[in-house]
């Protein structure tokens, strides 16, 4: 039986896999929470970071910093898979 490196990968249109891909263009960059929230129409996008890094198996780090007026500002990016030869 053949293993892979590869996590499983949500259902497409769902809100796993459009933030999912968000994390995926930015990589290696971080994608901030306002625009995971907005594009993936997510108002809980923490849950979901929490289901790709449980169920599918992805590798997510979470940042964050404080803004000028004090505001805490979060920010995810994808930590890729480590390549099997």
């Amino acid at each position: 039986m053949e293993t892979t490196s590869t996590p499983r990968r949500p259902k497409p249109g769902t809100q796993c896999a459009i933030i999912l891909d968000i994390l995926e263009r930015t990589a290696p960059g971080f994608a901030g929470l306002d625009i995971l929230m907005h594009q993936a129409r997510c108002g809980a996008v923490h849950s979901v970071i929490a289901k790709l890094r449980t169920t599918y198996g992805f590798n997510i780090e979470n940042r964050q910093r404080t803004g000028k007026d004090g505001r805490r500002l979060s920010s995810y990016r994808l930590i890729p898979a480590p390549a099997f030869e």
